[in-house]
């Protein structure tokens, strides 16, 4: 599933629309993908309020989850602008992905995200590595990369 069509079906949604009122805004789509299945077949949706400092998330699959508004880690506070996602991420995953392999480590999980920044699809391998590509929005070239561990080293 595309991001635009998953972002279309969470504003559907009634609880978003409610939410919107309340002063949530859109500010983030992310994509979670095992190795063996590199699909966007679900989106998870986040939106913010700055004046209540929550989150809420609308997961989007198969079926349509909204969840309840939680304390955020890191948010992101700024609008998702909708009109600045020029790539599709079926684009941004393949680019991103050609960039993974010239590290030349095996894959375990891969995790699409996009805000106002642009997107970052993170490639966690089996041997714990982690590869960050970010993307632009524009036409979907990668933008830079670079790779750390996720040990900490004794």
């Amino acid at each position: 599933m595309e991001l635009k069509e998953a972002l279309k079906r969470a504003a559907d949604e009634p609880k978003v629309k409610e939410m919107e009122k309340k002063g949530y805004f859109l500010n983030s789509g992310t994509c979670i993908m095992p190795a063996n299945d590199q699909e966007t077949k679900e989106w998870i949706i986040s939106y913010y309020s700055p004046s209540d400092n929550k989150v809420f998330t609308v997961s989007v699959g198969a079926s349509t989850r909204v969840g309840e508004p939680a304390d955020p880690n890191r948010p992101s506070t700024e609008k998702l602008d909708i009109g600045k996602l020029e790539a599709d991420a079926k684009t941004v995953l393949q680019n991103a992905t050609k960039e993974f392999i010239t590290y030349g480590h095996p894959l375990s999980q891969t995790i699409m995200n996009v805000q106002n920044s642009g997107w970052t699809v993170n490639f966690i391998t089996r041997t714990l590595q982690l590869v960050s590509v970010t993307v632009g929005t524009k036409e979907g070239k990668v933008t830079g990369s670079k790779i750390e561990s996720l040990t900490r080293e004794a």
